[in-house]
């Protein structure tokens, strides 16, 4: 659903991300609601509602995510 790639030019730094996902309906999601390839990005996911995802969060270094308050249906 979000997805944050890389640096188009191989060498450049990467740069902090924070990706929130809030009071939501998700559905059929192929991936990841969140997904990331940076090391220092972020993820929240709290009071959302979600069918048919394979996972909640893709990519993301240890610690950089959280959730509270999702229901899967």
């Amino acid at each position: 659903m979000l997805n944050q790639q890389g640096s188009p030019m191989e060498g450049l730094p990467w740069f902090k991300v924070v990706m929130n996902v809030e009071n939501s309906d998700i559905s059929q999601v192929k991936d990841a609601i969140l997904r990331t390839d940076s090391g220092t990005t972020t993820g929240r996911i709290v009071n959302t509602r979600y069918s048919g995802v394979p996972t909640l969060f893709k990519g993301f270094a240890s610690g950089n995510t959280s959730q509270s308050g999702n229901t899967p249906y």
